[in-house]
């Protein structure tokens, strides 16, 4: 049986960046004995219309699942419980204003699995301004 996956992504006022980190994690490579189950998506009660965009990309990709806290309870409170949600045998903890290489799981699944790791963190770079002609470093 396959090992179930959720990413957890809390929310919080990240209208023009939270559908590039939804769709960067929906682009993951997946290994074999792995299943991606869920991309749960927290919002903080954001007033901006992140929970809006996140609802249009729910329609077009079911596995994308999309809470609201009723009130703003915090940034790490909203953490805990995006975390709390999850469903998935293996819990990723992601950003919503953060963009993910494609191989960025295979990579984090692979080291757990040889050093038998319980937590395994990355780390990133800082980008500012136009993506569209992002260039790898690796």
């Amino acid at each position: 049986m396959k090992k179930t996956i959720s990413v957890c992504i809390p929310n919080f006022r990240h209208k023009d960046v939270i559908s590039d980190a939804v769709l960067s994690l929906l682009n993951q490579k997946i290994p074999k004995g792995y299943q991606l189950l869920e991309i749960l998506v927290n919002d903080n009660n954001s007033d901006d219309g992140a929970y809006e965009v996140v609802r249009e990309l729910q329609k077009k990709y079911p596995i994308i699942r999309l809470e609201r806290n009723p009130q703003n309870i915090g940034l790490v409170r909203n953490w805990n419980a995006v975390l709390k949600k999850a469903k998935g045998d293996i819990v990723g903890l992601f950003f919503s204003d953060d963009i993910f290489h494609p191989q960025l799981l295979e990579s984090h699944l692979a080291i757990m699995e040889r050093f038998g790791a319980q937590i395994v963190s990355a780390p990133g770079h800082f980008i500012s301004g136009d993506i569209t002609n992002l260039k790898q470093d690796h």
